[in-house]
């Protein structure tokens, strides 16, 4: 089974920057397309279906402020890491209550960079995963392998039916040796 690499769309006006940021990432294993403008971003998030979204906040045409929000309105997952050059707290604030990833400012710090692709990666991954788990529940494999049909255990599947189709986290309790696992 192979594994695909983590898309990235990098977005920057600035052919250095995109150029810059095109190699590091590869460097990092990931799978890079770039764009140099919001506006062919937002044609690109539909072919090319990236994993991430690394864009630049000020741009010509479509800010990168403006291409968060046409991604979270479409409801596209992608999570967005937006870079700028002018730091300005008020655009970081507006960033993240818009659900921006993370905010950082040029000259980038790869190693903060790395750090927060490395975090929305395991991100995709467990997503991916609950998705999967989700879709086997609904299959009905996964209850099978559990053991007990009393009334509190078919309201603890129940449970678990309504968490696995919800992207909440689940902290599941218990005295040691009860198979929370």
């Amino acid at each position: 089974m192979t594994i695909n690499p983590t898309r990235v769309l990098v977005v920057d006006d600035d052919a250095a920057m995109r150029e810059v940021l095109e190699m590091r990432l590869q460097e990092w294993g990931f799978d890079v397309c770039l764009a140099s403008d919001g506006n062919q971003a937002r044609e690109l998030t539909q072919s090319y279906g990236p994993d991430i979204v690394i864009s630049d906040v000020l741009m010509p045409g479509l800010s990168g402020l403006e291409l968060l929000r046409l991604l979270k309105t479409a409801r596209q997952a992608n999570p967005v890491i937006l870079i700028t050059v002018q730091a300005s707290v008020d655009v970081a604030v507006e960033a993240m209550k818009q659900g921006a990833q993370d905010f950082l400012i040029k000259p980038l710090d790869y190693c903060k960079l790395k750090s927060t692709l490395d975090s929305v990666k395991r991100s995709i991954k467990m997503r991916r995963e609950f998705r999967k788990l989700g879709a086997r529940l609904e299959q009905g494999a996964g209850l099978r392998e559990f053991i007990g049909t009393s009334k509190e255990m078919r309201e603890v599947y129940d449970f678990v039916k309504v968490a696995a189709n919800s992207d909440a986290s689940v902290l599941i309790t218990g005295e040691s040796g009860t198979g929370k696992e």
